[in-house]
């Protein structure tokens, strides 16, 4: 056997070889029950509260949604509002009060296109699913690190009847004179305020998503400083930084 141009430092004899092997061997870190298992619970819980993120980030996209199409509900009230306000002078010809209910009416209808139509991943949201008067209501949401840190969201039923601007096909909106019109004005600021609570309810829940979002950061953020066991850093960087951007959070 040939070899070329490699220099090999052997020790000299047996004794010194074993004394060698001997060294590395005492040496040599003994494997640490305790921080194995201390990595293990460190990594689960980091899986976990990346969950968390992911759950929360859901949770508020539901929110959203629910909050566009009833602000939306909300704008279109506003403008039967406005119409029954008009009504109630009574300089207003008896054309015009015709001409006013038919939007009127089309208004109430699409208030109704819109509570058919609010939907999050299938969902219907403003038809009474996710009501508190419906037992069978279940939209939770797990938003912290153990089993029972979770989060019921319930929405309101946001129908037409429901804002009790009509009762079967009948409207309760009638503008054809002037006493109509202002009974219409007590039933449309009951709906605006129906509105109003259910918006208001929606913040309350974004600001608990909000808190327990920041809670999940701040631990991950501790983990990731003193633990050298998240495999996938870029994507919970990713992850966290999408959630603050969502939340408004520092």
């Amino acid at each position: 056997m040939i070899i070329n141009n490699i220099n090999l430092q052997l020790p000299t004899n047996s004794k010194q070889q074993n004394a060698s092997y001997n060294k590395k061997v005492t040496t040599q870190k003994p494997v640490d029950a305790s921080d194995i298992s201390v990595t293990a619970k460190m990594k689960s819980q980091l899986y976990g509260l990346k969950q968390v993120l992911r759950n929360i980030n859901t949770a508020q996209s539901f929110i959203a949604i629910a909050d566009g199409y009833i602000e939306t509900s909300g704008s279109v009230i506003k403008k039967i509002k406005n119409l029954s306000m008009q009504a109630t002078s009574n300089t207003v010809t008896k054309h015009d009060r015709q001409n006013m209910q038919v939007q009127v009416s089309a208004l109430v209808d699409e208030v109704d296109r819109i509570a058919s139509q609010a939907q999050f991943n299938r969902y219907n949201i403003l038809t009474g699913d996710f009501s508190k008067r419906n037992p069978k209501a279940s939209m939770w949401f797990h938003i912290g690190p153990n089993m029972n840190t979770r989060e019921r969201v319930y929405v309101a039923t946001m129908t037409a009847q429901s804002f009790n601007l009509k009762q079967g096909w009948k409207l309760n909106v009638n503008l054809s004179s002037v006493i109509g019109a202002k009974k219409a004005l007590n039933t449309i600021d009951y709906a605006l305020k129906k509105v109003s609570k259910q918006r208001a309810d929606l913040e309350g829940y974004s600001k608990r998503f909000k808190s327990a979002a920041e809670s999940a950061i701040k631990t991950i953020e501790s983990i990731n400083k003193h633990y050298d066991i998240d495999e996938n850093k870029n994507e919970t960087k990713q992850l966290i930084q999408m959630i603050r951007q969502k939340l408004d959070i520092n």
